[in-house]
């Protein structure tokens, strides 16, 4: 995922390596772990980030996204007291030109928890579903419905090309 990759909205995505010092030593790059900062067409680089991991779940990649400089800087202001440290899960697949994002469907994830066909911790409020089970268990739900289409058919979708600036 290195590098700057392009979505069809003309958005850039750049994933550079978390660098993190080790001892004394000169920063050690992360080759698991991305901080992604995004671009608009023809505007600046949004000032916010965040921490992109990826896993491999048995023959399955996925990443998991999360707010890198949530609260993390000097000028925090009321909308950042009013975000919620969340986790986003998608699954990465390589295609001929680059990569795809595809996050589960909501309303297929929403159907089956009320179904009891899915049976993992969360809450339920106004503003959606939170799910809160533990690392194991979330993994297990993902490595299982992979290769569900189903699960991934009405869910968030990016494909990624590799970017060449000009």
């Amino acid at each position: 995922m290195l590098g700057e990759w392009v979505d069809s909205d003309s958005v850039v995505w750049r994933f550079n390596f978390i660098s993190k010092p080790i001892g004394n030593n000169e920063p050690r790059n992360n080759s698991t772990g991305y901080i992604l900062t995004i671009r608009e067409k023809d505007k600046d680089w949004i000032n916010k980030s965040m921490e992109v991991r990826l896993i491999k779940l048995g023959n399955y990649y996925f990443a998991d996204f999360s707010l890198y400089s949530y609260l993390d800087d000097d000028d925090v202001d009321l909308f950042d007291l009013h975000i919620m440290g969340v986790h986003t899960f998608a699954k990465v697949t390589k295609t001929d030109s680059g990569i795809c994002l595809n996050w589960f469907g909501q309303e297929w994830f929403i159907n089956r928890l009320k179904e009891r066909k899915i049976r993992i911790k969360h809450e339920e409020s106004e503003n959606g579903i939170l799910v809160t089970s533990n690392t194991r268990k979330l993994q297990r739900f993902a490595l299982k419905n992979a290769n569900n289409k189903e699960a991934f058919e009405d869910g968030y979708s990016v494909v990624l090309a590799e970017y060449k600036s000009k």
